[in-house]
């Protein structure tokens, strides 16, 4: 649902999928930021909060 090539990317912006995918795939093998979902963590908490 994250990823850029999601059928459904359940309404968040190509910038915050672009971000979390970069944070989950990095290169050299490092394995994901341990908080590659926070940014988008916050848009659903707050989202939920109205």
């Amino acid at each position: 649902y994250f990823s850029l090539q999601a059928t459904m990317p359940l309404g968040f912006s190509d910038k915050i999928r672009f971000q979390v995918e970069q944070n989950i795939c990095r290169e050299g093998g490092d394995g994901p930021q341990p908080d590659c979902f926070d940014k988008p963590s916050i848009i659903v908490y707050n989202f939920l909060n109205k």
